[in-house]
């Protein structure tokens, strides 16, 4: 049986795997942390799908599989219990447990891992043998863990990054082609909800781009087509100097469609811009840096982006957001409206407690404390 404090972290495509005996208790904790509310035993059967022995404080043995809508790899010691009175929404058990680390991935997928320390979300593609190529379930993951994240009041900043060789190949077309032949076609990644302005696959990058806090993309290995947009929707680039990067689309008689037309324009020259659309060309990521695909050049691009992201997660968190809004509002803003939004920003966080906070630390020499932000 499981004992309080031990991490539960089975995870099995999407669903939360228990593989011992496990107390009734801690099961109907796990559940419950899955959910909105506390189950009772009939839920809790339904979930698991059969019981063994009773239900009255004994053990339920075998295997038991909780579909859920995010799973959350943490230390249960010290999680509110219902009835407890503690705060039972997801932002109140994920703002309780920031500072030993909180990890979850989206339903049904295993495409992205996510771990919250100290208000630092790590994400990772998670796609390594494919060299985190995207295919439906990467884009639908990609979408899921940006639209969590942005709900998350305790978050500081967030760091993009690939596991294994490269940060992400691109559009995994074999996957689509196999889709199409079985009849989903792949139009589908083009559909758009009502009310949205970008399609199911710009939001695959739109979501970064759209987060209230900074976002640091580490890139190594290949960034090609998709995943050089996915990069480029960051707010920080750091590139390891071999990387290769390619707007590669041409090579397939495509153009960019994941926003990078949008984001790209901001950052290079348009003469650089059309030749690499042009040509598909791979760049390196020393050279990237030059024609503004990449801020930083580093030997350790993830480290280097996490010790950013710190150091960001450490200022006033209304400071830094309103710092986001603004300077992505500048872009394309008139001077008149450049400079009245300037203002109005100012005067939003000037009457705040994090801005009379961050004057106390500084005054009396210590590290502020900061409270998060209101939605």
């Amino acid at each position: 049986m499981y004992r309080s404090g031990t991490s539960i972290h089975d995870l099995q495509r999407g669903h939360f795997a228990v593989t011992r005996p496990v107390g009734v208790s801690t099961l109907m904790m796990a559940l419950w942390m899955t959910t909105s509310s506390p189950p009772d035993t009939t839920t809790l059967a339904r979930h698991t799908g059969q019981v063994i022995g009773g239900l009255g404080g004994g053990a339920m043995s075998a295997n038991y599989t909780f579909p859920i809508g995010f799973v959350k790899h943490m230390d249960f010691n010290g999680i509110g219990c219902p009835g407890s009175g503690r705060d039972r929404s997801f932002s109140g058990r994920l703002a309780a447990h920031r500072n030993r680390g909180v990890s979850w991935r989206p339903l049904m997928s295993d495409r992205v891992t996510v771990t919250v320390t100290d208000g630092v979300a790590d994400v990772r593609l998670n796609r390594p043998d494919k060299l985190n190529a995207l295919d439906r379930a990467m884009f639908e993951a990609l979408v899921a863990t940006g639209t969590r994240l942005a709900e998350e009041r305790s978050l500081r900043a967030v760091v993009l990054s690939g596991n294994g060789r490269g940060f992400c190949a691109g559009l995994d077309f074999p996957s689509f082609a196999a889709e199409t032949a079985a009849g989903r076609p792949a139009g589908s990644l083009l559909r758009r909800a009502e009310g949205d302005v970008a399609n199911f696959a710009q939001q695959a990058v739109h979501v970064w781009t759209r987060l209230p806090v900074p976002v640091v993309a580490a890139v190594h290995g290949v960034a090609f087509g998709g995943g050089l947009q996915l990069a480029l929707g960051a707010d920080i680039r750091f590139v390891a100097p071999d990387a290769q990067l390619s707007v590669m689309e041409i090579k397939w008689g495509l153009v960019p469609d994941m926003t990078g037309t949008q984001t790209l324009r901001h950052l290079a020259r348009l003469d650089v811009f059309k030749e690499l659309v042009f040509t598909g060309r791979i760049v390196s990521g020393s050279e990237a840096v030059g024609l503004g695909l990449a801020t930083h050049v580093s030997d350790a691009p993830l480290d280097a982006a996490l010790a950013l992201a710190r150091e960001i997660a450490a200022r006033s968190p209304d400071a830094i957001r309103a710092a986001k809004r603004l300077l992505d509002a500048a872009v394309t803003s008139t001077l008149e409206d450049g400079l009245r939004l300037e203002e109005s920003t100012q005067r939003s966080v000037l009457g705040g407690a994090n801005r009379a906070e961050a004057v106390r630390a500084n005054f009396e020499k210590r590290a502020p404390k900061f409270q998060d932000p209101p939605r």
